[in-house]
């Protein structure tokens, strides 16, 4: 479905299932193993996985950005496009683990910058100009929430939903989708810091 809607709206997939369970058997489809690790593993506080994650995605929207400049799309839409550029050999892994090496080695850029940039390049649909222009979906977002940034800390994904408030102003979409039958599990208790 979320596959489907690549075609139609400009969008960044991350499958963050645990690479281990390829080991069971085949996964379809297959996790981005790079960026799994990173967000599972990257920061020992709250902070500094804020930090990396802004990283990420600041790099992500600014080399999206150089590709789109740099490639011959002919006459298909930019959605259709980019869905077919990151499904061809490498070109996904590629541009995740590039994310992921800046990420973990630079100073912290301002992520709005370069979606700004983004946005400028990707058209904005027919009915509304505050529709959505680009999704980021997370499949098994799950996953995140079995990994603690630190002891007593929030766990991955409560930082990753926390470094997405800086993107609600921007005609930007967040999916996250899980595979699990135990979602009550993944509620956050009520006195939590999430204020439920």
């Amino acid at each position: 479905m979320l596959d489907e809607l690549a075609k139609f709206v400009f969008t960044f997939p991350f499958i963050v299932r645990n690479p281990s369970e390829t080991r069971v058997g085949p996964t379809y489809p297959h996790p981005d193993k790079c960026v799994h690790k990173f967000l599972t593993t990257f920061g020992n506080t709250e902070t500094k996985a804020e930090a990396g994650y802004y990283k990420f995605f600041s790099y992500l929207f600014v080399r999206a950005l150089s590709i789109i400049k740099e490639c011959d799309r002919r006459s298909e839409s930019l959605p259709e496009w980019w869905r077919s550029y990151l499904a061809k050999p490498n070109n996904r892994e590629r541009l995740y683990s590039e994310a992921v090496k800046f990420a973990e080695s630079s100073l912290t850029p301002n992520p709005q910058k370069g979606e700004k940039e983004l946005f400028k390049v990707i058209p904005s649909p027919v009915l509304k100009k505050e529709a959505v222009k680009a999704v980021i979906y997370f499949d098994e977002a799950h996953e995140l929430s079995n990994y603690q940034v630190g002891p007593g800390q929030k766990n991955r994904l409560e930082v990753l939903y926390s470094c997405l408030d800086i993107f609600l102003s921007c005609p930007l979409m967040f999916i996250s989708t899980s595979t699990t039958s135990s979602l009550y599990q993944m509620a956050t208790p009520l006195c939590s810091k999430s204020d439920r």
